[in-house]
């Protein structure tokens, strides 16, 4: 339809266009002269086109123009009448109307057999075969609108394609079934709405799917044009000692790739005594690629149990626990963002630029700088690793020589005189942070709790008793077990409200 429609001659220069067969012609300039399909005001100017069109016959086809202005969509022109007789006489007046303005409906399909009669052969359109429901035999329909149309019986139907549910299904996946269902009247409303409100009760019971961990972010694994990039993930370590971090790229979240960055950061920085992470199921929503997720906890912790390595998570739902980390990897975006912006490097660029960002952080000052004006250098992490900061120039050296035992010595004392600035600086500094002024009691177990749910308002919120306290290392409980009538799950203080005290005792 768009070609029947000519466009301004002032106005063709703006669609012009530049052709040659072969390298070696020259360049020809075409203009395009009429409406062209996929520039931006091509549906406003047909459809003015034929309000414009209505408005200057309406004289003489007042009921057609008419319908001309409300049934047509686009070039779709859906329309009816009340009997035989006007419907014939409708066709045939839309059929000249349309005429005057250089344009031939085509495609006719009726819902009447004796009206199809009245159209030229060459100008109805032909059913494809569609398959019904009931008995499967084979019925003709046609596209309207996006939508199945079965002339014969007068009746929308749906195509529901055969919906292959995966073995590890996860929302995205859910909302991409639902999604797939076009129904713009809504007629199959109910079918869509009782699986919406299934997705409701998945989003109920906090099953972190697709949890982002410093990740991911896309990099290309050759410099070669054409490579699409793939995801790839970042693992920081942070030293809770001394807040040095450590950043390792991986291609992807299984566990092995986690692993390989295990062993690189301990073959670099040494093996820790203690190790913690976020909980397991917020690995559940990072693992999303890892067929079985209790298989790959159970691989860490056996790994690291082999190592003498005690491994430990934090509780569900409480990224306040891991405050240090979390700073660590918004720190971390948040030079990626500055230095990156929206370029694609590849996997070698990425890790370079993941390096120089490493370094930078760990030269971070971690105390003020102190009163003596001859102190220009402040403590950094970096100080613990390599005895200065990554990102300073290497001193002056004398030439003086000195045996390997001597230099071994002054760089212990060195490092001596690291600590006693850390002891003496960084951990009088902890002191300034905020405390508890009133001190309250623990919860005791059997308690009468609720327990907390941040998608649902609290009239929803389960009951239950605390079945067990697990104190800190200061002698404080900030982690209990609730039972609920859905089984036991481990909470923080912050996601329970206790409701009445059981009188119990201290576990």
């Amino acid at each position: 339809m768009y070609r029947q429609f000519l466009v301004n001659r002032e106005n063709t220069d703006l669609q012009r266009i530049l052709w040659r067969n072969s390298a070696s012609d020259k360049l020809k300039v075409y203009r395009l002269l009429t409406v062209t399909y996929g520039t931006a005001p091509a549906p406003y100017l047909s459809t003015k086109t034929l309000q414009r069109l209505a408005r200057d016959y309406a004289d003489q086809f007042p009921e057609a123009s008419q319908s001309l202005e409300n049934d047509f969509y686009v070039d779709d022109y859906i329309s009816g009448h009340d009997s035989l007789e006007l419907a014939v006489q409708l066709q045939k007046d839309m059929t000249e109307l349309l005429k005057l303005g250089g344009m031939n409906l085509r495609k006719w399909t009726a819902n009447h057999p004796d009206l199809l009669a009245h159209f030229p052969p060459e100008s109805v359109e032909t059913a494809t075969a569609f398959t019904k429901f009931d008995d499967g035999s084979p019925d003709p329909t046609v596209k309207v609108l996006g939508l199945q149309w079965n002339p014969r019986l007068d009746t929308f139907v749906y195509n529901v394609p055969n919906l292959e549910i995966p073995k590890e299904f996860t929302k995205r996946q859910a909302y991409s079934l639902i999604g797939k269902l076009f129904d713009p009247l809504g007629f199959v409303a109910p079918a869509v709405v009782a699986a919406k409100f299934q997705m409701q009760n998945v989003w109920k019971t906090k099953c972190d799917w697709g949890v982002d961990y410093c990740g991911p972010i896309l990099v290309r694994h050759s410099q070669r044009k054409g490579v699409k990039p793939n995801k790839a993930y970042i693992a920081i370590f942070v030293c809770f000692t001394t807040e040095a971090i450590r950043v390792e790229l991986v291609t992807d979240l299984s566990t092995q790739s986690f692993l390989s960055a295990f062993q690189r950061f301990i073959a670099r920085r040494g093996k820790p005594a203690k190790m913690l992470s976020d909980n397991a199921k917020t690995f559940v929503g990072a693992k999303g690629e890892l067929e079985h997720l209790e298989t790959a906890i159970k691989a860490i912790q056996t790994y690291s149990g082999e190592l003498s390595i005690k491994w430990e998570f934090i509780p569900p739902g409480s990224p306040h626990f891991g405050g240090l980390w979390e700073i660590m990897v918004r720190q971390l975006k948040n030079h990626l963002k500055k230095v990156l912006g929206k370029a694609s490097l590849s996997y070698m660029e990425m890790n370079t630029v993941l390096t120089r960002i490493e370094a930078v952080i760990n030269s971070r000052p971690i105390t003020s700088v102190t009163d003596d004006p001859s102190d220009l250098s402040p403590l950094t992490p970096a100080h613990f690793l390599v005895g200065t900061t990554l990102t300073s120039l290497p001193p002056v050296i004398a030439e003086r020589k000195l045996t390997l035992r001597a230099r071994w010595i002054g760089h212990q004392a060195l490092l001596e005189h690291f600590w006693a600035r850390w002891s003496r600086e960084y951990l009088t500094s902890l002191q300034t942070r905020s405390k508890w002024r009133f001190k309250t009691e623990n919860l005791k177990s059997g308690d009468m709790v609720m327990v907390h749910d941040v998608n649902s308002p609290p009239f929803y919120w389960r009951l239950g008793r605390i079945s067990k306290i697990i104190p800190g290392e200061d002698g404080l409980v900030r982690v209990f077990e609730v039972k609920t009538h859905a089984g036991t799950v481990r909470r923080t203080l912050s996601q329970i409200s206790p409701l009445e005290e059981s009188g119990g005792q201290d576990v």
